[in-house]
């Protein structure tokens, strides 16, 4: 359950009072109280509040039977400085603070939503409200798979147990973006068709010498497809002679470097060389046609 507490939803939409507001909070809390177990409440609008008061709010609903409080950041106003700095301040000023369950809810109009729960995370919650791929209201929700992978792989820093199966997240997103007819950007985070794919030879190159130079997550750790190194005009050599020999064709340096010519000369004209632009480059090689 949740009311506003912010002055411009005091004001402008509920047109109560902050007595009015509290005295609404604990009656709702103890009437849900009387038939479950678990009763949520949340302050909307909680990170626009006067801290002094969302504290007294928070304090309300605790005294009242709440067991969780879910600090939501309904607009997505705040940032990761400012939340975790609130969540210091209500450890500090609210009695009951680690007699319940600390939620946050973010939203992204900023694209701070995942980045946000993190820093609520750090500070003291122990529960992140989001969705997968981050779809919702507006601009969206934080979205879980990035919180996931982030507490995975920054696990040194958060140091926290989420029981998480990691391995189910591109098929878990995969489900709901055909459920949602919503389609993944190719450069979302975690599960993107680019999230695994390289293509400056700079990043192929090491990638070929070993793939934790740009990958600090594994295509595998998160159930999605192999790392690509999709072949185009960023592409360096290196790359090029290990696709070719893939392909079954021995190239030695000295033909390497009149080969890798010709490649440059298709990649400006394509956007990703395919395996029949390879083979087809290399057919003309070997005839002699530049």
């Amino acid at each position: 359950m949740f009311i506003a507490t912010s002055p411009i939803h005091r004001e402008a939409k509920l047109h109560m009072t902050k007595a009015q507001v509290l005295a609404t909070i604990d009656e709702m809390v103890r009437y849900a109280r009387q038939f479950f177990e678990v009763v949520e409440f949340s302050p909307e609008d909680a990170t626009r509040t006067e801290a002094d008061f969302l504290a007294t709010a928070i304090q309300t609903a605790i005294d009242a039977g709440a067991t969780v409080i879910n600090i939501p950041d309904t607009v997505g106003y705040t940032n990761p400085v400012e939340f975790g700095q609130l969540f210091d301040f209500l450890q500090q000023h609210v009695a009951s603070f680690n007699e319940v369950t600390f939620s946050v809810h973010c939203h992204d109009d900023l694209g701070l939503a995942v980045a946000n729960s993190l820093a609520a995370i750090a500070h003291g919650a122990t529960r992140i409200e989001g969705t997968i791929n981050g779809i919702g209201e507006r601009a969206g929700n934080a979205a879980l798979e990035e919180v996931a992978a982030a507490l995975h792989v920054r696990h040194d820093y958060y140091q926290v147990d989420d029981h998480i199966q990691l391995s189910e997240t591109w098929a878990t997103s995969q489900l709901i973006s055909q459920a949602a007819e919503m389609p993944i950007p190719h450069n979302k985070a975690v599960i993107g068709a680019n999230a695994f794919a390289h293509e400056s030879g700079i990043h192929q190159d090491g990638m070929l010498k070993n793939p934790q130079t740009y990958e600090i997550l594994t295509p595998a750790s998160v159930g999605a497809p192999k790392t690509t190194l999709p072949l185009g005009k960023l592409s360096g050599s290196h790359a090029v002679m290990q696709k070719l020999q893939q392909l079954g064709y021995q190239i030695d340096a000295q033909q390497m470097s009149a080969v890798f010519a010709q490649f440059k000369r298709i990649a400006e004209q394509v956007d990703i060389v395919c395996d029949a632009d390879l083979k087809a480059m290399m057919a003309n090689f070997e005839t002699g046609v530049a």
